[in-house]
C-alpha cells in the first residue's frame, strides 16, 4: 500500500520523482488478473486511477502557474505604466498651477495697468494732443482692451478713423506723456529720429511749437530741411549739426 503526504503532492510534486516513476512502472506493470487476488488487482486500478488523476492535477496546476506569472508580470508592466503616469499627472498639476499664478499676476498687471492708462497717462496724453492740435482733439480716451479714441468735442473718433498724420501726432503724444511719468522732475532729452516725415506743413508748426514750449532739450534727426524752415519761421532757436 503506497501512501502520499498531501502537502508533498501539491506544494512539491516536481521533486518526488522516485515516487512518479515508481507509479510510472507500477502503473506499466498492469498484473495478470488471474495471478493475483481480486482484491490486489482492484487496488492495482485504483491505485492508477489515482495516478492519472494527479498527473491530470499536476498539468493543471501547472498551466495555472503559468498564466499566472504572466499576469504577475502584466501587473508588473502596468503598475510600471501607473506610476509613470502619475508622476506625469504631478508635473502637469505643477505647470497648470505655474500658469494659473502667472495668469493671476498677469491679471493684476493689466488691471494696474488699466488703472494708469485710465488715469495720469490718458490725462498726460490728452494734455499734449489739445496742445499739438490746438484744441482740435480735446481728450483721449483708452478703453479696457487699449484702443485708443478722440474725443473732438462733438463726436469720440476711433484711432483707425484718424489721418495718418493725426495718427503720428497721438503716438508722439504717447511717447511723450510716458516719458514725463517715468522720468518725473528729472529732465531727459526728447529724441525724435524723422518723426515728422509724414506732418503736413500746419501740423509741423503746432507740433513745433508745443514742443519749444516744453523746455525740453530736443535732439531732432532729420534729411529734409522743412524742420528748419518751420524753426525759423516761428522764431524757435535752434543748433544745426550736420552729419
Amino acid at each position: 500500500m503506497w501512501l502520499y503526504d498531501k502537502g508533498k503532492i501539491f506544494a512539491g510534486f516536481c521533486t518526488e520523482e522516485p515516487c512518479v516513476k515508481k507509479n510510472e512502472e507500477n502503473r506499466k506493470e498492469k498484473p495478470n488478473p488471474g495471478a493475483v487476488s481480486e482484491e490486489k488487482y482492484k487496488e492495482w486500478q485504483k491505485i492508477s486511477e489515482q495516478y492519472v488523476r494527479r498527473r491530470e492535477g499536476r498539468k493543471i496546476l501547472l498551466e495555472n502557474l503559468q498564466e499566472r506569472e504572466t499576469r504577475l508580470e502584466n501587473l508588473g508592466e502596468e503598475a510600471t505604466e501607473l506610476r509613470q503616469d502619475h508622476e506625469e499627472l504631478l508635473r502637469i498639476r505643477r505647470e497648470i498651477r505655474s500658469i494659473t499664478l502667472a495668469m493671476q499676476k498677469l491679471q493684476e498687471a493689466s488691471k494696474q495697468m488699466q488703472n494708469f492708462t485710465g488715469g495720469i497717462l490718458t490725462q498726460k496724453m490728452s494734455e499734449i494732443i489739445c496742445g499739438i492740435t490746438e484744441g482740435k482733439y480735446r481728450q483721449v480716451v483708452i478703453d479696457e482692451e487699449f484702443q485708443i479714441y478722440l474725443d473732438t468735442g462733438e463726436t469720440c473718433l476711433a484711432f483707425h478713423q484718424v489721418s495718418y498724420g493725426t495718427a503720428e501726432q497721438v503716438y508722439l503724444a504717447l511717447r511723450m506723456a510716458c516719458r514725463e511719468i517715468l522720468c518725473g522732475e528729472e529732465e531727459l532729452p526728447l529724441v525724435l529720429d524723422e518723426t515728422f516725415a509724414m506732418y503736413d506743413q500746419k501740423r509741423l508748426s503746432e507740433t513745433l511749437k508745443y514742443i519749444s514750449r516744453t523746455n525740453s532739450q530736443v535732439l531732432l534727426f532729420s534729411c529734409h530741411k522743412r524742420e528748419i524752415e518751420a524753426l525759423k519761421e516761428l522764431g524757435i532757436s535752434y543748433h544745426i549739426i550736420e552729419l
